[in-house]
């Protein structure tokens, strides 16, 4: 008899399946039972207690039957032990082909694969499978895969019907071979990105892929309390891609519904977006130009507007500046030094302006840059676009572009795109006759309908120098696309301005909705040497979240939380929406059919080398028979005493 010592709570006492070689057969038959603290202490009161009886039967009188007392006493104590510790029978087993029923398999028998399975040793559905309760005799309700892995080892390919399941429930089952037969997406969204988190006025995207019933024509909206604020007619196919943007209007946390309708207004699907409307942080725009240009005029416009706190040197003539503040305070700026250079997150200036800076200024903004992460962003001119021009100090470092001329232009026409930028078709605008080349450490910001790079971004230190090739952006305002002109500044700047320092900054993988018991990934930058999380739920106790250092950054910490309820959550100051199990439904279901299709391949390659292997089978023996074998024993002992 094998007794496994394994603890009983980390499997219920069962043994791993595991391929036996043809040595190994003939000793595969075998008993084991539950292990653990649980046996050892079973054991000891079991032994206890046959030493005890057994000693009191020995000495009663007479002493004719004493042999069988002495064998139904230890038949009895054996049967009280074996009803404790549950044996189990080990046995070689033949691999067996299994059906497995997910969500979305209630229609599993009109499969045209079904058909081939009608022989399968077993057919398993989970709980959350809804078919119908005429076949419930047909097929056996499992909890999850660890189950089946430890009750029906001899399973080795597995035909899964329906959606399927999630990277994480996959885990739990491993060298089995899995075919999917998936069933069709419901009417619905597959995808859809949008930014959780948003400044008060900052316009939004939202990008997806529905599923539509079928080729007609059909609607995409989105609505806030305030009513319908854009929409979007699908073409005729069966997973059209949209693009619908707004601009929140109020701060605090808010649901945008984003409805799917078909041709006929019948809301085919509906779905909340939960966005963290914040206060807007103006940014501070430092601008330095060599002479008055137009485009400063609609920039201080723009300013205003935007709540910007901008400030504005002026070369008149040598030696002499004209200022201008917009909502900002007044302060020197004849000379620009670290102390200036501190009240600000961007710098913006042109080619002469750099050059015409003292070399105590340029290595005061170099400073600012490389050790405070101020931005800088330089206008295309004669100087920026001319290395043979860029003869002044520290040129290679504000100066790190190449470019692509178009050398039979003198300007083109482009139009401009950027990340959320305007639905709308852009108004052509001018621009140099050059394309910015990219390079390691450099990222581009805005790009033409080509794909060709309008401006870039280069890193410097902890700051960012940036360069555009666009012209007269003030042509957007002039014919009526005024949003296309705020857009653009308000990402220019914002990509280049300097960054907020934080002593703790949390991060949430937003990539997909987040649901109820469904596991989020959480990582925090931190210089803590011991961090933790306190989740706030919208109406349970607080959690604490542990966490695990990154093994390369010592900086960075992850962690796994479970939400176990609907609604806002909060982390420090980091809110979080979780969604009911049976929002996103469509989304859901694409993920479950990726998450399989990956499992699917993964397993092929996997169960190859292992295909003509025997397996073990573990069977738990019926207590019906143990109690039996303890009553009879009883009896017999009852009945001895009275004879």
């Amino acid at each position: 008899m094998l007794l496994h010592t394994e603890n009983i709570s980390s499997s219920f006492g069962t043994t791993p399946p595991w391929p036996l070689s043809r040595g190994e057969l003939s000793r595969a038959h075998s008993l084991s039972m539950y292990g653990g603290d649980y046996a050892v202490v079973a054991i000891l009161l079991c032994a206890l207690l046959f030493m005890a009886t057994s000693f009191w039967i020995w000495r009663r009188v007479p002493r004719k039957r004493r042999s069988w007392r002495v064998l139904a006493n230890t038949l009895a104590i054996f049967a009280l032990l074996a009803l404790a510790l549950r044996p189990r029978w080990t046995s070689p087993a033949d691999p067996a082909t299994a059906v497995l029923l997910t969500s979305g398999a209630e229609n599993y028998r009109a499969a045209p694969s079904y058909d081939s399975l009608q022989n399968a040793a077993y057919t398993f559905a989970l709980p959350e499978t809804q078919l119908k309760p005429n076949e419930s005799s047909s097929y056996k309700i499992i909890p999850d895969l660890g189950y089946l892995h430890r009750h029906y080892p001899e399973v080795r390919h597995l035909h899964v019907f329906g959606y399927g399941l999630r990277d994480y429930d996959w885990q739990e089952l491993e060298g089995v071979q899995i075919t999917p037969h998936f069933a069709p997406l419901s009417p619905g969204f597959k995808q859809v990105y949008w930014p959780r988190e948003l400044q008060l006025g900052q316009a939004f995207s939202i990008q997806g892929e529905a599923v539509c019933m079928d080729n007609a024509k059909h609607w995409v909206t989105l609505t806030d309390p305030g009513g319908e604020r854009d929409s979007l007619a699908l073409t005729l196919k069966r997973t059209p891609q949209f693009e619908l943007q707004m601009r929140p209007r109020e701060l605090g946390l808010h649901h945008y519904v984003l409805r799917l309708k078909s041709e006929e207004g019948r809301v085919l699907a509906e779905e909340y977006l939960a966005v963290h409307v914040q206060p807007p942080q103006p940014l501070r725009v430092l601008i330095l130009e060599s002479t008055p240009k137009f485009e400063t005029k609609y920039l201080k416009h723009w300013a205003a507007r935007e709540l910007c706190r901008l400030a504005i040197r002026t070369t008149v003539s040598r030696e002499r500046h004209r200022f201008e503040f917009i909502n900002h305070p007044r302060l020197k700026l004849a000379t620009i030094d670290a102390e200036v250079l501190e009240d600000f997150d961007v710098v913006m200036l042109d080619g002469p302006a750099l050059e015409t800076l003292s070399a105590t200024e340029r290595r005061a903004l170099r400073s600012a840059m490389e050790r405070k992460g101020l931005g800088v962003l330089l206008a295309a001119d004669e100087v920026t676009l001319a290395p043979d021009q860029q003869n002044f100090s520290e040129s290679k470092f504000f100066l790190p572009f190449r470019f692509e001329a178009f050398p039979d232009l003198e300007q083109r026409m482009v139009k401009a795109h950027w990340q959320h930028s305007p639905t709308q078709t852009p108004m052509a605008i001018p621009g140099e006759p050059f394309a910015l080349l990219p390079t390691r450490d450099a990222s581009a910001l805005v790009t033409d309908e080509q794909d060709r790079t309008l401006a870039l971004a280069v890193q410097r230190g902890q700051g960012r120098v940036g360069l555009s090739l666009l012209r007269e952006t003030y042509r957007w305002i002039l014919t009526g696309q005024p949003q296309w002109h705020a857009s653009y500044w308000s990402h220019v700047f914002s990509e280049l301005a300097r960054r907020k320092a934080q002593h703790e900054a949390w991060a949430l993988a937003v990539d997909k909705p987040i649901c109820v018991d469904q596991p989020l990934a959480l990582n925090l930058t931190t210089t803590n040497p011991l961090p933790f999380g306190i989740i706030k739920p919208p109406s349970a106790p607080a959690d604490t979240l542990f966490l695990r250092q990154d093994e390369v950054e010592p900086r960075r910490w992850r962690g796994t939380y479970w939400p176990r309820e609907t609604g806002w959550h909060e982390v420090a100051t980091k809110w979080f929406y979780v969604y009911a199990r049976e929002n996103w439904r469509t989304w859901q279901q694409a993920a479950k059919i990726a998450a399989t299709s990956r499992q699917a391949v993964r397993s092929n390659g996997r169960t190859s080398s292992s295909s003509s292997s025997t397996f073990t089978k573990t069977e738990i023996i019926s207590p019906i028979w143990f109690f039996l074998i303890f009553l009879l024993s009883s009896t017999f002992l009852w009945l001895e005493r009275k004879l």
